[in-house]
């Protein structure tokens, strides 16, 4: 495949690269197609997105990092209630302490009647920014809302996965206390 430098470098405040870094771009990837992504560089030369989650090539989507497509799985798991999900990415034998400092959960029964009680609470998530990936670690800010449209509280967390080499999560921290809770 042959390489040459993308036209222009667009910077919105969202999307930056150096000029060395448009070098390892290959030309079918347009500056007006990758736009606000600030780039992981994964594997040459297989790239990982972080802000948009994808870079597009033609009509195609390349593959994402499988760490990235966890945890868009797990926010998209939590507001739909899919246990099936939730039960898939997590390892047999994985911990999970939620929050930090409390009594960690051991294995997956445990994990599953976790995420029970919170799916009866009406728990809905969402991004709430970039995904940070590095080694076998994935840590993002996302917002859970409990009981939506009846005296919703809101959460503002930070979760901590790692995984193993197969790519199940063996621990999973989430960050948050009383100072990131709301009402409405």
């Amino acid at each position: 495949m042959v390489h040459r430098q993308p036209a222009k470098c667009r910077y919105d405040g969202h999307f930056k690269r150096s000029p060395a870094l448009h070098a390892l771009i290959p030309c079918c990837f347009s500056s007006n197609i990758i736009y606000q992504i600030d780039i992981f560089l994964d594997v040459f030369p297989r790239y990982t997105a972080i802000y948009a989650n994808k870079f597009v090539y033609g009509a195609h989507y390349v593959s994402k990092n499988p760490k990235l497509a966890a945890v868009e799985q797990y926010i998209s798991a939590l507001s739909s209630h899919d246990m099936a999900v939730i039960t898939d990415l997590y390892d047999d034998d994985a911990v999970l302490e939620d929050p930090v400092g409390s009594d960690p959960l051991v294995g997956k029964a445990a994990i599953v009647r976790f995420y029970e009680v919170a799916f009866s609470s009406g728990i809905s998530a969402r991004l709430d920014g970039p995904v940070r990936l590095v080694a076998n670690h994935a840590v993002f800010p996302f917002v859970v809302e409990l009981n939506p449209g009846n005296g919703e509280m809101r959460i503002d967390v930070i979760d901590q996965f790692t995984f193993n080499d197969d790519n199940k999560i063996v621990a999973m921290k989430a960050f948050w206390g009383e100072a990131n809770m709301t009402t409405a």
